[in-house]
């Protein structure tokens, strides 16, 4: 696989985007030293990167990613899942994906956050027909019914970052937010 781009945030200005080869995350550690909040959006398709490499980088490399945080110090970490991720469930992404969240909270940061949109409305660069499809449908659904099946990836951006500098919720280490949530988060001014 090829490298990926890891970012951490919050950190002084001075601080770049490190790239990292997920594929020897162990040598990269240094990049994950001395940040409070963790964002983890990685994710592929099962068509792009097959069914092993969905799970390497959807579960192990999203876990790996964690682990290397929580001992960088890490307090905060935000993790981009999916609408209907469950470790039971019979669909494969959503087993995955399920299987991540569940990794993720038995590192047990101080805080983490789940963020489970639906579909995500973008332009995207590669081709992927059904998908499109289901944006164009979604996309005139969400004018109706905003927080149905989809949103916007500039709405999940701005709901990442206003859940951080939010109080997190009481007592409770590990927040989930679906998509409703995400909206309403996102569209705070």
């Amino acid at each position: 696989m090829a490298s990926f781009l890891f970012w951490f945030t919050l950190c002084p200005i001075s601080q770049r985007q490190k790239v990292v080869d997920f594929e020897r995350l162990d040598e990269f550690a240094a990049a994950f030293q001395g940040h409070d909040v963790g964002f983890c959006c990685l994710g592929t398709t099962r068509g792009k990167a097959g069914a092993a490499g969905l799970l390497r980088v959807d579960r192990d490399y999203v876990h790996h990613s964690a682990k290397l945080a929580k001992a960088g110090g890490c307090r905060h970490f935000v993790l981009l899942s999916g609408m209907g991720a469950n470790p039971t469930s019979g669909f494969f992404l959503l087993q995955v994906k399920g299987e991540a969240e569940s990794r993720v909270k038995a590192v047990r940061f101080d805080r983490c956050s789940i963020f489970r949109p639906a579909l995500l409305l973008c332009d995207r660069q590669e081709s992927r027909p059904a998908e499109w499809v289901a944006r164009q449908v979604l996309g005139a659904v969400a004018y109706i019914f905003p927080t149905f099946y989809s949103v916007s990836t500039v709405t999940v951006a701005r709901a990442m970052a206003n859940n951080v500098v939010m109080p997190g919720p009481g007592n409770q280490k590990v927040e989930i937010l679906e998509n409703a949530d995400i909206h309403a988060l996102g569209n705070i001014k």
